[in-house]
């Protein structure tokens, strides 16, 4: 007699449809992509990337909690000596391709835009 294999999603509430990795329940809900979080590897990771003395330009794309986690990045970089002159924005006409973008390090003041609910 076969086993009947073990269920790596675990269970299904009330028989409630089927559910699948970006969708859930009868209905079908795409999930969208995940939000940036404020991860102090990450804020190390962007630190080693900055010219030390130069001027950060840090552009905030998004709403509210995408705004509250740049405001977390901004912090980390001041806490680490950077000079940070911050812009926001609620949207733009095309969204940011990345969640955290570098400008030209050779550039008088070094541009850094966080959009933390880019694709």
């Amino acid at each position: 007699m076969a086993q009947n294999p073990q269920n790596s999603m675990g269970n299904i509430y009330n028989n409630q449809g089927i559910i699948t990795q970006g969708q859930t329940g009868n209905n079908t809900i795409i999930q969208g992509p995940v939000r940036l979080q404020f991860n102090t590897q990450i804020g190390d990771d962007l630190v080693s990337k900055l010219p030390a003395g130069k001027t950060i330009m840090l552009r905030s794309i998004g709403g509210r909690a995408d705004q509250a986690i740049a405001d977390q990045y901004q912090q980390y970089l001041q806490n680490r000596g950077f000079q940070v002159e911050r812009t926001i924005i609620g949207t733009t006409s095309s969204p940011p391709d990345h969640k955290i973008t570098l400008g030209n390090p050779d550039a008088p003041q070094m541009l850094v835009i966080i959009a933390p609910s880019a694709n």
